[in-house]
């Protein structure tokens, strides 16, 4: 018998290789739930103070609104005892109101996880069109500051002429 082939089982195992990857599968979906798992842990907070800050920020817009209501007398009260009242129903407590003329601001926080999230909301009329509101500090730039990437040097503009207007081609169009 030492010339008989070997039974056609033992020939199926020893054509296939033996190899290492047997079950690495399974260690692959448990690494990818895993790293799903860790990232939803670690944006879910993230995610729960953007929703909480987008809250004080309408609990302040509608205490500044009842505020403004009482200042124009559509709604009998006090402004600031209307803001506070208002920014409680919202679950946020009253830090600050201020009226000024015809308009109001105010300023409100609410107490989330280990942090305060505090927004600001002004109410009022519109200003006038021909009277705007003066742009934020951050905005405004002085004359003396350099335009540009060149420190100390401010480019001076020159007008532009009707040829190099940027509405006009200068020339034909080469299709």
């Amino acid at each position: 018998m030492r010339g008989a082939p070997p039974p056609r089982r033992a020939r199926r195992c020893a054509a296939r290789p033996a190899t290492a990857e047997r079950g690495a599968g399974s260690v692959i979906v448990l690494a990818i739930i895993g790293s799903v798992l860790a990232l939803t842990a670690g944006l879910l907070p993230v995610l729960i103070l953007f929703v909480h800050s987008q809250r004080a920020a309408n609990a302040a817009d509608a205490a500044a609104l009842a505020a403004a209501d009482a200042l124009t007398g559509a709604v009998v009260g006090s402004p600031c005892d209307l803001a506070a009242s208002v920014a409680q129903r919202n679950g946020a407590r009253l830090i600050s109101c201020a009226n000024t003329g015809p308009e109001t601001s105010v300023t409100v926080a609410m107490r989330i996880l280990a942090f305060e999230l505090t927004a600001t909301a002004r109410a009022g009329p519109a200003p006038e069109p021909g009277r705007a509101r003066a742009p934020p500090r951050r905005a405004r730039r002085r004359a003396h500051q350099p335009l540009g990437p060149r420190s100390g040097t401010c480019r001076a503009k020159r007008p532009v002429r009707a040829q190099e207007s940027p509405m006009r081609s200068p020339g034909p169009h080469v299709l």
